[in-house]
């Protein structure tokens, strides 16, 4: 779908002519001294304005939002896709400058990529981060400034929606290639980041036809753990959002975003390739994610890691609430409460009287 970007304001630069200063050397460390604490207040100054300025878009985007509310809905349950793309484009418009650092999606009558007769009158719009670290502090401010105020028919979530029951890609039609879910293979590899925390690393094998396609020999810049920089030469992707696509696909952009540590490829025939390496569907990554799941959510013992039992959202896509009886279900709103009750209520009374 089509994005409006802000168009950046023009910038003027005015060259200012710096004369060479005489400055006693008894007096030279305390000015040097009050220049660097002058650099670092203002650095932290521009930091925090440039935050309050963010906050101020977000929350005037939601304002907009609210007050046009009823005819946005109305546009995206009554019209045609054409409606629909209008209604995106209105949100691109008024996101700003910021579209360059988020990304947004609206889903109509589904509950997480899942199609419920209770949720046809329903709007669930989801914020991402473009898959960049950096971008998560803004998705997390559109989400709670958006949650405060948000209307009673419409759901917000963080990142792109993504269930585990999802369809596999098969094909995707990109700058007039082809590329196929079967050209691909993976091998994966447990490690762990700075923080100590357990992220997975992946080696993707490319078919020959494909990765003619699809990737080129550059030089990368690696960073070592003692700081110190290491120059490779790499297989890298010319088409990166091919590889975005099936991965989001896959494992959502959550774990794409946060617990995927490097993705080195290698096409068919590369040296590095062993005789006797063998590589696994895509698909295989979900079951990996979903064990790195349990692992935390064991680990922590706590109801941080929750899922939705209707719609199998996740405790990083939103908010999240345990059925106040049992206490042992949790769901992302009332509507997937509401279709799971059915289901629920036996299991509930069976637990209550135990």
């Amino acid at each position: 779908m089509e994005n409006i970007n802000a168009q950046a304001n023009n910038q003027v630069k005015t060259q200012e002519s710096i004369q060479e200063p005489i400055i006693n050397n008894k007096i030279e460390p305390i000015i040097n001294n009050q220049i660097n604490n002058q650099l670092e207040y203002n650095v932290t100054q521009s930091l925090k304005t440039t935050n309050e300025l963010i906050e101020k878009k977000i929350v005037n985007f939601w304002a907009d939002i609210c007050d046009n509310w009823d005819s946005i809905y109305k546009s995206l349950i009554n019209g045609v896709y054409a409606d629909h793309v209008r209604v995106l484009n209105l949100f691109n418009y008024l996101i700003g400058d910021l579209i360059k650092r988020i990304d947004i999606e609206i889903t109509i009558g589904e509950l997480n990529r899942l199609n419920f007769k209770e949720a046809a009158k329903i709007v669930e719009v989801y914020i991402s981060p473009k898959l960049l670290i950096d971008n998560v502090f803004i998705v997390e401010l559109f989400y709670s400034k958006g949650i405060a105020t948000l209307p009673t028919n419409m759901q917000l979530f963080k990142y792109r929606s993504y269930n585990i029951k999802m369809p596999i890609i098969n094909q995707i039609e990109y700058d007039l290639h082809t590329f196929a879910y079967s050209d691909f293979g993976c091998q994966h590899f447990e490690g762990v980041n700075e923080e100590k925390k357990s992220i997975i690393n992946i080696v993707l094998f490319v078919k020959r036809e494909s990765a003619d396609k699809l990737l080129t020999k550059k030089e990368v810049t690696f960073v070592l753990p003692d700081k110190t920089e290491q120059k490779l030469i790499k297989w890298i992707p010319t088409k990166s959002n091919i590889i975005d696509i099936l991965l989001v696909n896959i494992i959502g952009e959550y774990n794409l975003v946060h617990r995927t540590g490097y993705i080195e490829f290698l096409p068919e025939g590369d040296p590095l390739i062993q005789n006797n390496s063998v590589f696994t569907e895509l698909s295989d990554l979900r079951e990996v994610y979903k064990i790195l799941d349990k692992k935390e959510q064991s680990f922590n013992n706590n109801q941080k890691y929750s899922i939705c039992a209707t719609c199998m959202r996740r405790w990083y896509q939103g908010n999240m609430f345990v059925c106040t009886r049992c206490k042992n279900e949790f769901y992302c709103g009332k509507i997937c409460q509401i279709i799971h009750f059915h289901t629920h209520k036996k299991i509930c009374k069976n637990v209550q009287n135990n």
